[in-house]
């Protein structure tokens, strides 16, 4: 592969399966100190004579990821990249009847809560909509 068709480990991360809820986290905004302060997930000294230090390595490095991508996406910037991947549905579909097949979005895994919202232009109270 040519460094123009290398593929960076952010968008080798984001496009795992079942990493959908993940956005791509611009380089910019990772190279800047103050986004990472008070970020601290390193590998601590005793995991280096860990056989599975490389499955370490990994699982700190998708959780400082996590971390970073919490905070990219409170700012316009990491909004817009949120809808749309909302847009794209890239969440899937809600599989209510009702929704007709409308994009969801993440909600801290869990869709249970979407029985008791009211649908917009919809006569029914909540809790009849269960």
């Amino acid at each position: 592969m040519s460094s123009s068709e290398e593929v960076s480990w952010i968008s080798w991360f984001c496009g795992l399966r079942g990493y959908e809820f993940f956005c791509e986290v611009d380089e910019d905004y990772i190279q800047v100190k103050f986004n990472l302060t008070g970020l601290n997930v390193q590998p601590d000294e005793e995991r280096e004579d860990n056989p599975n230090q490389s499955d370490l390595i990994e699982q700190a490095a998708e959780m400082l990821y996590g971390l970073i991508q919490a905070r990219y996406i409170l700012p316009n910037r990491g909004i817009a990249q949120m809808l749309e991947k909302y847009q794209q549905a890239d969440f899937g579909y809600c599989p209510h009847v009702y929704c007709e097949n409308q994009p969801m979005l993440p909600c801290n895994g869990a869709i249970s809560a979407h029985r008791n919202l009211r649908l917009l232009g919809s006569g029914n109270s909540p809790a009849s909509a269960s």
